[in-house]
């Protein structure tokens, strides 16, 4: 079911009171719900993120599958899609769960309006904080509100200069992941280059037993880790798995719980970039991270590596007792990148 969000947070102070708004209607415009928080003190920035955590909610409830939402604040939106960087922790790892969420719907498409075209959630979040502070309310345009007053010792201290410009590095990343049995052993690889195509980084991970979504599911995580010790900014990263691609951008579901806890955590860790922008390619164009893994698989299970095209990976043979047994399944000859919507066990590699 496709549903229409809009979505407005304000605070009188900054911090001071505040308010969430959310309200949803279907394709023809019918409102389905129209409901808000009250805060006693808290951000704009607080307000915001908290309004679109609530949409994220209520749309759940409604039983919605594909959300269209709307919001006048730029800096939430950039700051979702990680165009912006979150240098809160907190606020950090409250984007980080707001994206876990979305993962649980077929699409989230968050769009930046003017507050001209967001009167309704704009009106309500005000309703919200008059009804709170002893001021009439204005007269009334969308189903009341409930407010939930305990959600106030909630809200963190938020730095004041987020969306103060940061000077970046741009890092082009191909990545990839394999196992050769699915599950059998595997590998993840990572070959980093600057704008000028000089190679910065070729790592890699072996495991004893694995699949291929989580060879590469590491093989992000591992990428993103690799970035940050780099001091990258802005990253630019490519991936012949469509299934990895739609998955980290909301398209696809992830069903399998420990996958979306992975998931979860590479988004939290992608907030930490001013932009993070990856795309599916064919096989013919990753063919460095693909030979990447190859030579880690073939340098761990006794067979003869083929010729280097790249930089020699290291190999952390430790890393492997982090992988579970298998659950018994039928031989999947496809390639890695076709959806099996995800119904898997997946290890995290905590330290990587």
């Amino acid at each position: 079911m496709k549903l229409y969000i809009n979505i407005d947070g304000g605070s009188r102070g900054n911090p001071g009171i505040g308010a969430s708004g959310c309200v949803i209607k279907d394709a023809g415009g019918k409102l389905l719900k129209s409901e808000g928080l009250f805060f006693k003190e808290c951000t704009n920035n607080q307000a915001e993120y908290n309004a679109l955590k609530l949409a994220l909610k209520l749309a759940k409830e409604l039983g919605g599958r594909e959300l269209y939402i709307k919001a006048d604040s730029e800096l939430l939106v950039k700051q979702y899609k990680g165009i912006y960087k979150i240098k809160n922790a907190e606020l950090a790892s409250l984007m980080a769960g707001i994206r876990q969420a979305a993962a649980g719907f077929k699409t989230v498409d968050i769009k930046h309006v003017p507050r001209s075209e967001n009167k309704e959630a704009d009106l309500l979040c005000n309703q919200i904080m008059d009804r709170n502070s002893g001021k009439p309310a204005p007269a009334a345009k969308l189903v009341p509100a409930p407010v939930f007053n305990h959600l106030s010792a909630q809200m963190p201290a938020v730095n004041k200069d987020e969306n103060t410009p940061v000077k970046v590095s741009k890092l082009y990343i191909n990545i990839d992941g394999g196992s050769r049995g699915n599950p059998g052993i595997g590998a993840s690889g990572c070959v980093i280059k600057d704008a000028g195509g000089k190679l910065l980084k070729s790592e890699g991970l072996f495991f004893k037993e694995c699949t291929n979504n989580q060879a590469e599911y590491n093989a992000l995580k591992l990428a993103l880790k690799l970035a940050k010790e780099l001091g990258g900014r802005e990253l630019y990263i490519k991936a012949d798995s469509e299934l990895l691609v739609k998955q980290y951008k909301g398209i696809y579901k992830i069903k399998n719980a420990e996958l979306a806890s992975l998931m979860a955590g590479i988004r939290q860790a992608a907030a930490g970039f001013k932009t993070v922008d990856i795309k599916h390619v064919p096989r013919s164009e990753n063919k460095e991270a693909d030979l990447l893994c190859n030579q880690i698989m073939d340098r761990n299970s006794g067979k003869p590596a083929p010729a280097a095209k790249t930089a020699s990976s290291p190999v952390f043979n430790h890393l492997s007792v982090h992988t579970p047994e298998a659950k018994p399944k039928k031989q999947n000859k496809k390639p890695a990148h076709k959806k099996d919507n995800g119904q898997l066990e997946l290890f995290d590699l905590n330290n990587l």
